[in-house]
C-alpha cells in the first residue's frame, strides 16, 4: 500500500533489507571452487546456482529455503555488505525518495546513511524487533554447514550441561537456564567450552567463543525447541541502541493504535530511553470509522484452574463450531491444552463436517495454516499464541476468535524477565503495559477489513482485576 501511494504522487521507492537477506555471488563461487560437498549441501547449491543466474536483487525470499538449509545459505549470504546485490540495494535506497526498511534493519543501522523523516510503524512490536536484530542463536543446523561434525560434538556437550540444569515447568516443558557465574564455574560448562574451543580456528569460531563468553547488558540463556538445544544471547537495555541508529533524523514518529498501555507512552519512554523533547500525540478515530470487531465477555466463567473448567470450554467451543462451521481461531493456554482440546473436540467437529486443526497435532504453525487457508469456510484451528505473528496474513478468513487467558509473556522469558526487574513493580510497571499493548494490538488487526467478527474473551480477569478494563478501553 505505502508503495502504491509513494509511486502514485512520483515518488521513488526502495526497500531495503540487511545484508544476511541477500546471496554473496563471491561466496558461492568460492564454495563451489572448494575440494568437496556434503550431502547436505549439493541440493541447496544446485538451487542456489540456478536462482543467481535469473535473479535481479539476490534477496533470500525470493525462493524456499527449509529450516536445515538456513545455515547454508548464511555460510553464503553477503552479511558485511560487500557484495554486488546489497551494495546494489543500498545504493538504490540513498537515491529514492521513501525507503521501506524493516524495524531490525534500522537497529542493525541500515539507515545511518539515510537523512530526513523517519516513521516507524508498528511501534508496539520495536522492543521485540530490535531485541531479535541483536540476538545471538546457535545450533546444531546453523553450525554444521561450517564445523560438520565437530559442531554436532559441541552442540552435544552444551546439550548435556543444559539437561543436567534444566527443570520441568509450569507448562510441563523444560525451563530456559541462564548462564550466571556459579553455572559458568561448573564442570559441565567448562567442559562444552572446551569443546566449542576445539573447533576450527578463523573469524566464526572467533565469534562464536565471544558469544558464550559474558558480557554487559546481555542475558545469555540456554534453551530447547524441537529437540534441539539452542544458546541464545539478546540485550536487554535498548536505549544505547536506538540512539546510535536514529541520529541522523531531524524528525520521528512512532506511529501505533496500541502503543499506550496506560494513556502515558510510559513504557516505551523508558525501553527506548526517549526524553521529554518526545511528545505524544494522540488521534481520536471513534465514530469515523464503523467497528467491525465486537467483544463478548464472560464474567462468571470458572477459573482456569477449577474442576469444571476444561469441561466448560469444550462445551462452548463445540457449540460456536456447531453454529459457525468454520473460519474460527481458538487461542489456547499452552501446548497440552491445545492438544488435550484438539482430542475433546474432534468428535464434535466431525459431526459438523468440520475440519478442526491444532498447531501439534496438525503440524507445525506453517503447515497448520496452509492447511486452515485452504478451507476457512470449514476449518477450525487451535493454537497457543505462536500464531499471533501471522495474524495479519490470515485475519480476513476468520469470524470468530476466542481467547482463553489474556496473552501475558512468559513468566521464565529471561530477557523480559531481567527488563522487568528494573522496575520497582515489574508487573505493574512493564509485564502488564506489554499485555495490554499486544493485546490491543491483536484487537486492532482484528477490527481491519469489512468482514463482521465477534471475539469470546474467557478470561475472568478482565471483569473482576482492577486492571482488566484497560485492554479494552
Amino acid at each position: 500500500e505505502l508503495v502504491t501511494e509513494a509511486q502514485a504522487a512520483g515518488l521513488q521507492v526502495a526497500v531495503l533489507k540487511e545484508p544476511a537477506f541477500y546471496l554473496s555471488p563471491k561466496k558461492l563461487e568460492q564454495k563451489l571452487a572448494g575440494e568437496s560437498l556434503s550431502s547436505e549441501e549439493t541440493p541447496f547449491l544446485l538451487k542456489l546456482i540456478l536462482w543467481n543466474k535469473t535473479t535481479q536483487s539476490g534477496d533470500r525470499e525470493e525462493i524456499s529455503v527449509e529450516r536445515e538449509e538456513y545455515g547454508i545459505f548464511e555460510n553464503l549470504a553477503d552479511n558485511d555488505g560487500n557484495d554486488v546485490y546489497f551494495k546494489k540495494a543500498a545504493k538504490e535506497a540513498e537515491k529514492s525518495d521513501v525507503v521501506l526498511l524493516h524495524h531490525s534493519g534500522l537497529a542493525l543501522g541500515l539507515a545511518k546513511k539515510l537523512s530526513g523523516r523517519l516513521i516507524i510503524l508498528e511501534a508496539a512490536r520495536l522492543e521485540e524487533s530490535f531485541t531479535n536484530a541483536f540476538r545471538v542463536r546457535l545450533t546444531d543446523s546453523n553450525l554444521r554447514p561450517f564445523f560438520g561434525e565437530k559442531a554436532t560434538v559441541a552442540m552435544g556437550m552444551l546439550g548435556i550441561f543444559y539437561e543436567h540444569f534444566t527443570n520441568v515447568n509450569e507448562a510441563g516443558f523444560n525451563s530456559n537456564v541462564v548462564l550466571d557465574d556459579d553455572l559458568r564455574a561448573t564442570v559441565q560448562w567448562k567442559r562444552a567450552m572446551s569443546a566449542f574451543e576445539n573447533l576450527p580456528m578463523g573469524q566464526k569460531q572467533e565469534s562464536i567463543i565471544k558469544a558464550l563468553l559474558p558480557e554487559e547488558n546481555l542475558i545469555k540463556w540456554i534453551s530447547s525447541f524441537a529437540n534441539e538445544v539452542i544458546f541464545n544471547s539478546a540485550p536487554f537495555n535498548l536505549g544505547e541502541y536506538f540512539r546510535n541508529c536514529t541520529t541522523n533524523f531531524s524528525q520521528i514518529l512512532m506511529h501505533d493504535a496500541s502503543v499506550s498501555a496506560d494513556g502515558s507512552f510510559k513504557l516505551i519512554r523508558e525501553i527506548f530511553e526517549l526524553d521529554s523533547s518526545w511528545s505524544a500525540i494522540k488521534e481520536d478515530f471513534k465514530g469515523e470509522i464503523e467497528p467491525t470487531l465486537s467483544l463478548k465477555f464472560y464474567e462468571k466463567f470458572p477459573n482456569p484452574y477449577s474442576s469444571g473448567y476444561f469441561k466448560k470450554c469444550v462445551a462452548l467451543f463445540s457449540e460456536i463450531i456447531k453454529i459457525k462451521k468454520g473460519k474460527c481461531l481458538f487461542l489456547m493456554s499452552s501446548k497440552k491444552t491445545v492438544e488435550a482440546m484438539y482430542s475433546a473436540l474432534l468428535p464434535y467437529a466431525q459431526d459438523c463436517d468440520s475440519r478442526l486443526l491444532g498447531v501439534g497435532p496438525s503440524g507445525g504453525v506453517g503447515k497448520s495454516l496452509a492447511l486452515f487457508l485452504d478451507k476457512p469456510d470449514s476449518s477450525i484451528l487451535l493454537s497457543t499464541n505462536q500464531v499471533l505473528p501471522f495474524l495479519h496474513e490470515f485475519e480476513r478468513h476468520i469470524e470468530t476468535i476466542v481467547f482463553q487467558k489474556i496473552p501475558f509473556d512468559p513468566p521464565d522469558d529471561p530477557i523480559l524477565s531481567a527488563r522487568g526487574s528494573q522496575f520497582d513493580n515489574g508487573f505493574e510497571q512493564y509485564n502488564l503495559p506489554r499485555a495490554i499493548m499486544r493485546f490491543r494490538e491483536i484487537l486492532n488487526i482484528l477490527g481491519r477489513g469489512n468482514s463482521k467478527k465477534i471475539c469470546h474473551l474467557l478470561d475472568s480477569r478482565l471483569s473482576n482485576k482492577d486492571y482488566g478494563q484497560l485492554f479494552t478501553v
